[in-house]
């Protein structure tokens, strides 16, 4: 008969509950049957990752130099899932250095006009050392919606040939509406109308044998 130790016995019983808890767990992974709060947590973030692939996104691409003192940098869009974007408004933050926001324009031939308002502008004297500009970028394309891909350009003005080129740009805010339905105000369409006699042979036939 094995005799234990006072005090020992409930030890003894911890680590064998603890060992059997373990030897469940792994059976239930090996069985593809997972816990339900490990299962939640992964449909959690299943979930979250969705909701973020859902929303519509902007993105610069790579800066380039058109001119020794002009930089230009792409802006790309990706819409929302399954529902169409005929507007956007995004807060833009430009840091400072050695270059000037001038303008916001749209792609050739893209169909929809593209424009920015500068919100915050630091002083001349700091543009090297401290301070961003912050601007709104506007893009409307009325009832058309907006295709995934390049959106517009930004355009900025360099201190010199040598500056290197805007970097370090981000996306503070922004949002979207779909596109503008048709105008219920529009007036409604009618068929012509044939003024030609020659043209209603059966009409006129009718009219003239009364």
């Amino acid at each position: 008969m094995t005799v234990f130790a006072r005090g020992r016995f409930p030890g003894l019983c911890a680590v064998w509950l603890a060992l059997a808890l373990w030897q469940f767990g792994l059976v239930a992974e090996l069985s593809g049957q997972r816990p339900a709060v490990a299962e939640a947590g992964r449909n959690a973030g299943q979930r979250s990752a969705e909701e973020q692939d859902s929303r519509p996104n902007l993105r610069f691409g790579e800066p380039a130099r058109p001119r020794p003192r002009e930089a230009t940098i792409p802006i790309h869009f990706a819409p929302r899932r399954e529902q169409p974007v005929g507007s956007v408004w995004a807060d833009i933050t430009i840091p400072s250095g050695p270059w000037q926001f001038q303008r916001a324009e749209a792609p050739p031939r893209s169909g929809w006009r593209v424009s920015a308002t500068q919100k915050r502008q630091p002083a001349r004297a700091s543009q090297t050392t401290g301070g961003a500009t912050a601007i709104e970028l506007t893009v409307t394309a009325g009832r058309r919606a907006i295709p995934e891909g390049l959106l517009g350009y930004l355009r900025f003005r360099l201190e010199s040939a040598d500056s290197p080129l805007p970097t370090g740009l981000s996306v503070t805010k922004m949002e979207t509406a779909v596109p503008e339905p048709d105008d219920p105000q529009a007036p409604a369409y009618f068929p012509p109308t044939f003024s030609d006699p020659t043209l209603t042979p059966g009409v006129t036939c009718f009219i003239f044998s009364h």
